[in-house]
């Protein structure tokens, strides 16, 4: 499921935060996992390009290139809660010669693979994204988040593509299937967090977008 935050929602967010009681003393992200805007896009074609390396079908590349324009964050809401570790889960295999196959696993290894597969994408395109997951180790309720064990930035420039790929599979790797399923907490997060940088958002005609990677209903 997926939730678009436009950039000119700072009222609706503040009428929001009233009627739930939300308070402002939200946990801060780590510093570099708090930029909600980017400052430099990557042209139209260029974005189509490597889209279409990545097998998108030209037309439909061009539309999400022209889409990414406007994008300040990608954010992922990782669900690793107690359920994810069913075994009910599919990957795509490919057994060579342009062909694939559909093995089981986990739902949780799906949402990794998804999370990975994502991971590329955006560097590729040059989309800074952002992976957070729902539940992990170490972490209180109300307490800030840990660069690396809360969440990981994916963003072309902060360095070596390699590096932080492996740093997001160190992440999950690191936290499998565990407790319940705290959604609501961690979208006022997220909600607090956009409220904050509103103002930049809608200077900068971007959005945030955010997918709930989840086996539920958020």
């Amino acid at each position: 499921r997926t939730i678009r935050f436009p950039p000119k929602m700072e009222q609706p967010l503040r009428d929001a935060q009233a009627m739930s009681g939300l308070q402002i003393a939200a946990s801060a992200p780590p510093e570099h996992c708090s930029h909600l805007t980017r400052h430099h896009t990557e042209g139209v074609d260029l974005v189509q390009g490597g889209l279409v390396e990545l097998g998108v079908p030209p037309g439909l590349a061009r539309v999400v290139a022209e889409d990414d324009r406007r994008i300040g964050l990608r954010m992922y809401l990782l669900d690793n809660s107690g359920s994810t570790s069913a075994s009910d889960g599919t990957r795509l295999q490919d057994v060579g010669g342009n062909r694939f196959c559909i093995q089981r696993c986990t739902r949780w290894e799906e949402i990794c693979l998804l999370a990975e597969d994502h991971a590329r994408w955006n560097l590729r395109v040059g989309t800074p994204c952002e992976f957070v997951l729902l539940n992990s180790i170490g972490r209180t309720p109300g307490s800030p988040m840990v660069e690396g064990r809360d969440c990981v930035r994916i963003d072309r420039s902060n360095g070596l593509e390699e590096e932080q790929l492996q740093r997001l599979r160190n992440m999950l790797g690191s936290n499998g299937p565990r407790g319940v399923t705290p959604i609501a907490e961690r979208l006022d997060d997220i909600q607090i967090r956009i409220q904050a940088g509103v103002s930049d958002l809608a200077q900068r005609a971007q959005m945030v977008f955010l997918t709930i990677v989840t086996d539920g209903m958020p």
